[in-house]
């Protein structure tokens, strides 16, 4: 049996939805809703090549969302921690950064600004 190429991707789009909006139940349900609906208004597509271009602009949208998109916390101080994870250095120019426990991963030792701040 064949896999269906559309559910496949809709699978992996609501798993990096998931894991995106992790706590964020308001945002994970109305992207995974959108989703949804798009994948729903082009369920009668039967041309291979069309579903392709569909697929494949979804994909670019969800690469899109795993790399660029960063999300910020409210913390108890007021301020807000932002969520960068390793998939967003891969196509950002770095700048140091002064606040590295801010970060979900340990930053590299050269990528740390440690005069005064």
């Amino acid at each position: 049996m064949a896999l269906n190429p559309a559910l496949s991707f809709y699978r992996r789009m609501v798993k990096t939805l998931r894991l995106k909006f992790e706590g964020d139940i308001r945002s994970y349900s109305q992207f995974r809703y959108a989703i949804k609906m798009e994948t729903l208004s082009n369920q009668h597509e039967r041309d291979p090549v069309k579903i392709s271009k569909l697929i494949f602009d979804l994909d670019i949208a969800r690469e899109w969302l795993v790399s660029e998109v960063m999300r910020a916390d409210l913390q108890q101080d007021g301020k807000y921690k932002l969520k960068i994870n390793a998939g967003h250095l891969q196509n950002a120019p770095i700048k140091p950064v002064r606040n590295p426990d801010y970060f979900l991963f340990k930053v590299p030792d050269k990528l740390i600004d440690k005069t005064s701040k």
